[in-house]
């Protein structure tokens, strides 16, 4: 499952149809969804809890279609942002593992470097 999101543009995007379309494979499914905010046609994004429920809603969904294939969860940009942290929270049912495209760690302009060579990675973004 694959969420692109860039706040303010619908996911029917050249970019957001990429992914899937170069995922195409046998025994390879792609379950692209939105958050309720794009939905809304809103250009400001979800609290984190509102989203983090929209991963675990997709997760489900995916799991529900196909549940004899691995399911991998991620997204682009505050898609994966999001996906990370509902996996932090706590785990994704059924999830092995996340790929993320555009990742940023942190908020713009609030960088998570700890300073010791470390990131700083807060559920609460």
């Amino acid at each position: 499952m694959f969420s692109r999101t860039v706040p303010g543009r619908a996911c029917s995007t050249p970019a957001c149809r990429l992914w899937p379309t170069r995922l195409r494979r046998p025994n390879v499914a792609t379950l692209r969804y939105q958050f309720p905010y794009m939905e809304r046609g809103s250009r400001r994004v979800d609290s984190p809890a509102v989203a983090h429920a929209a991963v675990r809603a997709a997760v489900a969904e995916a799991r529900r279609r196909l549940p004899a294939l691995p399911l991998f969860a991620g997204g682009r940009s505050y898609g994966g942002r999001m996906t990370s942290q509902a996996q932090a929270i706590s785990p994704l049912d059924g999830v092995r593992g996340l790929a993320f495209v555009a990742f940023p760690l942190h908020r713009r302009a609030r960088p998570a470097w700890s300073g010791n060579g470390t990131w700083r990675m807060s559920p609460a973004g």
